[in-house]
């Protein structure tokens, strides 16, 4: 063969490479680097951090949490992430004493702490780790007990009606349903003295064999937490911030207790029983008000401590662009296998891939800023804490958040705001459920708005930020217990591993999804379709009149120019602009997507109604929904209200929808249009 001829067939397979390369391989992009990331992400892996991670008790602020987090920045730098930290000093309440003794109709006291269990060598610890709510006042209280279901609005209403008064009640409640600042919040509107929250069987599903011999719900189970009413406004609150706060700090007493406690209170009530409220103990059910009284002794200590966020980075093609930030915490009530040792371990090996990924060739257009926060467990104080100090850099400096919490079943679950739902599909089709060997997407039904009761709370309704969180499973019966442990995980949550990898995978792939593209990713034409469905069923299902058809239509006329606004930019080619009018193009995009949240110092709303399209809901607030501060004017009954949340919608539409203009304009800009 003459030297020409061998040059030409050289040319000819670099050609053949190239055309592979930029029509194959980047029409499977997703399948080649989901194929990737089945050798990058490794169970031994997670099992070896999680063994680190759920060693020993770790509460925010301890030597042992410290530990946690140095073992997160060690794997990190040892992966080559550009790794820092915050730091913050903050009082945090420790377990304190605390007794329940009932002094009529009988006199005992009530035992209400975990015990040992042979098979689990991690619940020796029992005696040490007394269950508590955090912030709950010192208390000395005595009362009638009532049964009041989940403690919500309605249940109180209902005992009212059978002519029984609340007000200084001590309520038996069951811990599930509204979480427990709700419960909190309508407790200390009724009046009443003091709560008492047990887990209740029916509430965790399917009957299943009591830990230890199965993964099922045991009598024992006291499910810890922190009472204050961070849905009302995340983060410390002791430290002083320039920014208007409404209290967070509960004023009634209360305890966390077992099943085992619950019951022997319930066989010391009478009074009649609602079949709708019966769960699944051996009782009646009956609401009292007593004969049962108890007498509630708490009293706690505050400490200064060091708290810690870590943060590793992934640079990207183009540092100038807002990051993906994929968060999680690590700081747990006891030993948190579950919650947060899976979602840590799951996020840290994502890291630890995607920087894998990186060294082999692999390079995003934007960074993928990691962040791993501390006392979450508190009320979202470390997330809390560093938005506010850097508040800047949240609201310009990310274009989407992702946040993961731990592992608690095989099925996954997602709660997303339109936008960024059609773009996890793209990527659920390529990740296989480990116990079917099928696509996730074929399990996966539909999405849930995010909650209100995780580290995304300050970077929804302070910065704005688009958001979801991703996890494996909803409930789990050893939540915030002692048994939340190794033992309980490796033998029934995930033995192996398989979930924690699976959404690993499910993330990393879902971070490169969300950062290979030169436009930044949120999908308008999603969102706006979404909205003007909700408000054509929230508003045209609830108004009439000539005044109000008229603004509603003008308001889904603004948001139906978003989505199209939106499909134009998702759909026209923008190679054919410069990289310089790409950032412009992609600042309007994180402009018309930071629309929707009312600047902190800019605004007298209410912190939990800042963000007008996602908050919490008026029945838990812990609970995510659509269009938080319209749902309210309707519950409320109030003409004028709804007419200004109207108003406050259609403003930040039409706001989006001038970004969106210019982010057009700078598209069309290059093409002669």
């Amino acid at each position: 063969m003459t030297r020409s001829r061998i040059l030409s067939f050289l040319i000819l397979c670099v050609i053949s490479a190239c055309v592979y390369f930029f029509f194959f391989r980047k029409s499977n992009a997703l399948d080649n680097y989901a194929n990737d990331l089945e050798d990058l992400i490794i169970r031994e892996s997670i099992a070896a951090n999680m063994k680190v991670f759920a060693a020993k008790p770790h509460r925010a602020g301890t030597p042992e949490n410290h530990a946690v987090g140095h073992r997160i920045m060690k794997e990190l730098q040892s992966s080559g992430a550009t790794v820092s930290t915050t730091e913050y000093s903050v009082e945090l309440p420790e377990p304190g004493s605390g007794s329940l003794f009932l002094t009529a109709p009988d006199a005992q006291e009530i035992p209400y702490s975990e015990k040992v269990f042979q098979q689990d060598p991690y619940t020796t610890l029992s005696g040490q780790e007394k269950p508590y709510f955090a912030y709950i006042p010192d208390s000395d209280i005595e009362g009638e007990i009532i049964y009041a279901n989940y403690g919500d609005r309605a249940d109180y209403e209902y005992l009212k009606q059978q002519g029984i008064s609340v007000a200084g009640k001590i309520a038996l409640v069951r811990a599930q349903g509204s979480c427990r600042g709700m419960k909190q919040m309508i407790a200390e509107e009724e009046g009443l003295s003091g709560l008492l929250l047990f887990p209740e069987p029916k509430d965790h599903g399917f009957r299943k064999q009591p830990y230890p011999g199965g993964p099922g719900l045991h009598s024992l189970v006291a499910q810890r937490g922190s009472m204050l009413k961070f849905f009302v406004y995340p983060g410390d609150p002791f430290t002083a911030v320039k920014d208007e706060r409404e209290p967070t700090l509960p004023t009634v007493a209360a305890l966390p207790v077992t099943t085992e406690a619950a019951e022997l209170l319930f066989q010391r009530l009478d009074g009649i029983s609602n079949s709708a409220w019966k769960g699944w103990l051996s009782n009646s059910y009956p609401i009292g008000p007593g004969p049962a009284r108890v007498r509630i002794q708490y009293q706690s200590r505050r400490e200064s401590k060091k708290i810690r966020n870590i943060f590793g980075r992934i640079e990207g093609t183009n540092t100038l662009e807002p990051a993906l930030m994929v968060s999680c915490h690590y700081d747990a009530w006891i030993y948190g296998a579950s919650d947060p040792g899976s979602g840590t371990a799951a996020v840290l090996e994502t890291a630890k891939a995607l920087l894998q990924l990186r060294k082999n060739g692999w390079k995003p257009k934007r960074d993928i800023l990691f962040a791993f926060w501390d006392a979450e467990e508190y009320g979202m104080i470390g997330s809390t804490n560093w938005v506010h100090h850097h508040l800047p850099q949240a609201r310009g400096g990310i274009a989407n958040l992702l946040f993961v919490d731990s592992v608690r079943g095989p099925v996954f679950s997602a709660t997303l705001l339109p936008g960024l739902r059609g773009l996890l599909d793209d990527v659920l089709k390529y990740c296989t459920d480990p116990n079917t060997g099928k696509s996730v997407l074929e399990f996966h039904t539909q999405y849930d708005m995010p909650g209100f009761s995780d580290d995304t709370i300050p970077f929804s309704n302070l910065a704005g930020v688009p958001l979801g969180q991703l996890n494996y499973g909803i409930h789990y019966p050893m939540y915030h217990s002692i048994y939340d442990n190794l033992t309980w995980m490796e033998r029934f949550g995930d033995p192996g591993y398989s979930y924690a990898a699976n959404l690993s995978r499910i993330l990393a792939l879902y971070a490169i999804r969300l950062t290979n593209e030169d436009r930044l990713p949120f999908r308008f034409s999603e969102f706006a379709t979404h909205y003007e469905k909700q408000l054509s069923k929230v508003l045209l299902e609830n108004m009439q009149g000539k005044e109000q058809t008229a603004q509603i239509n003008e308001l889904i006329a603004t948001v139906k120019e978003v989505g199209a606004l939106g499909a134009k930019l998702e759909t026209d080619d923008i190679r054919r602009i410069s990289a310089e009018n790409r950032k412009r193009m992609n600042t309007f995009l994180l402009q018309a997507s930071l629309s929707f949240t009312e600047e902190p110092g800019k605004t007298t709303v209410p912190f939990r109604y800042r963000n007008v399209v996602a908050g919490p809901s008026p029945d838990n607030e812990c609970a995510g929904i659509e269009l938080p501060g319209l749902n309210r004017a309707l519950r409320q009954n109030s003409k004028e209200r709804l007419h200004h949340e109207m108003d406050r919608l259609h403003e930040a539409f039409l706001k989006s929808k001038e970004y969106l203009q210019q982010a057009v304009s700078v598209l069309d800009s290059r093409s002669g249009r």
